[in-house]
């Protein structure tokens, strides 16, 4: 009985871990248009007679365990149809490669995100050379993690950080990496899909020509499908389990079939492979860590400190009002659309924080301005602003970004946003979305009236929360041995 699958159907109940992967997957509505090689027009029909699913899968299962070396790269694609659309569309959404040569030579690389897209991403760098172990993230920019080479690659010290592991393995290493798996896997007793059922035989169909025997197991995180070519054994394609991940990965409900799989380019079996493949170097910026510290926190946005004094807005007659009337002023800008509900709800409460301040934003010589910054269509009349406005409570002024140029000065690309600027129109604040707390934002206005600068505050806050990062990286230092 091959050691991929469990003998019966009783599986754990515990859940495919897809997490990693939901956070790219989810959401997303790309309109890439198809590139899939299956060649279903010309697939062999009928499920196989001659073979059992037992004996496909020992026969992969084997060919991967006596392999010498192995290389290979893969994608992580997301297949899905529209509903409404009809048409069947594709989205690569990670990287893979991977290198092994026994018996402690590997290299692991997995980016989060295709190279050339839009959407940033996390990435993997594992390298293991025979002599030291070494692993880098893109997020861990300031350390590399570097251990000794284990006698032997096993499914249990790859990943030697438990960072590391929690992250790309909480649950099973056949989920996320299933050529690895299958490659370190050298127990009868250590199951490749612990939480599958017994396998059976799909009818067989095509990859880039070549026919494959597909494999199906059901798991309680659904059903999975192994693609493994019929000439040689190789893994070509695998089928993700994600019917319990559906609802997080399609919250709207806008796919009328949607499926994750990994196809897996190029397994070569049993070449040589060259030593600089299992090489990591350690940049500059870099300090060599026996245990991988958190990143770093995130500092101030880049405009808080600004001074935009420049910033130009118009009022319902079109006629300019620079911010330098309001020189000396707390100003408090408030962007908004009329398509915005949260807009919607963030007036009043921002009329409320201006009420509650009295005579310092509402006096005959107020301290406190605050500006409702309208940053929706040119086209729309002054008029129609202004009765909606006035009709979600915001009984403060309005001012049009007509030209754009105050939104792109600030970064603004969501509404609602608020910025606070001192009286020398230095940003204090930058909030995106709604106030959730508008007596925090009364007491950051009542500091600024104060005194107090508080962007200078927060990156002093800032330098202090590196200052201790950096200090607990540099107590995992790595020493080289004597």
């Amino acid at each position: 009985m091959s050691t991929l699958f469990r003998a019966n159907a009783n599986a754990s109940a515990a859940s495919l871990a897809l997490s990693l992967f939901l956070l790219i997957v989810a959401g997303c509505n790309s309109s890439a248009p198809s590139t899939s090689k299956t060649d279903g027009a010309t697939a062999t029909r009928g499920v196989p007679q001659d073979v059992t699913a037992e004996e496909v899968a020992q026969r992969m299962l084997d060919k991967y365990r006596d392999a010498t070396s192995y290389a290979d790269s893969a994608e992580y694609v997301q297949h899905y149809v529209v509903r409404g659309e009809g048409v069947e569309r594709q989205r690569p959404f990670f990287e893979l490669s991977l290198a092994l040569e026994r018996p402690n030579r590997l290299r692991l690389t997995l980016q989060e995100a295709i190279a050339g897209s839009q959407q940033g991403g996390q990435s993997y760098d594992v390298a293991c050379d025979g002599e030291q172990l070494r692993v880098a993230v893109s997020a861990l920019e300031d350390q590399v993690l570097v251990a000794p080479a284990p006698d032997q690659i096993t499914s249990d010290n790859f990943l030697p950080d438990p960072m590391l592991r929690d992250t790309l393995v909480s649950q099973s290493l056949g989920n996320v990496f299933p050529q690895l798996a299958m490659l370190l896997n050298s127990s009868d007793d250590e199951l490749v899909f612990p939480e599958d059922g017994p396998p059976e035989l799909l009818p067989s169909d095509k990859i880039d020509g070549r026919p494959c025997y597909r494999l199906a197991s059901e798991s309680p995180a659904g059903r999975r499908v192994l693609w493994i070519d019929q000439e040689d054994a190789t893994l070509r394609r695998m089928e993700l389990p994600i019917a319990a991940q559906q609802e997080e990965l399609d919250p709207e409900g806008d796919f009328m079939e949607h499926s994750v799989w990994i196809d897996f380019r190029a397994p070569t079996f049993d070449a040589e492979i060259d030593d600089a493949t299992f090489e990591l170097q350690i940049p500059e910026q870099a300090v060599a860590v026996t245990q991988l510290t958190p990143p770093a926190p995130e500092g101030p946005r880049a405009e808080i400190g600004r001074e935009v004094s420049e910033l130009v807005f118009y009022d319902a007659a079109g006629d300019k009002r620079p911010l330098t009337d309001y020189a000396g002023q707390v100003v408090v800008l408030d962007f908004w659309q009329i398509d915005c509900p949260p807009c919607k709800e963030q007036a009043p409460r921002l009329a409320e924080v201006r009420d509650a301040l009295g005579d310092a934003a509402t006096g005959d010589e107020p301290q406190v301005v605050f500006v409702g910054a309208y940053v929706d269509r040119k086209s729309t009349p002054a008029e129609q602003i202004a009765k909606v406005w006035q009709s979600w409570g915001g009984d403060f002024p309005w001012l049009a970004d007509r030209d754009r140029d105050t939104r792109e000065l600030l970064n603004i690309h969501a509404t609602p946003t608020l910025v606070v600027l001192d009286g020398d129109a230095r940003v204090q604040l930058w909030q995106p979305g709604l106030v959730e707390n508008p007596a925090l934002l009364q007491q950051a206005i009542e500091d600024l009236l104060a005194g107090k600068d508080l962007a200078a505050e927060a990156r002093a806050a800032h330098e202090a929360r590196l200052a201790e990062h950096r200090r607990e990286v540099e107590s995992h230092r790595w020493e080289p041995a004597e």
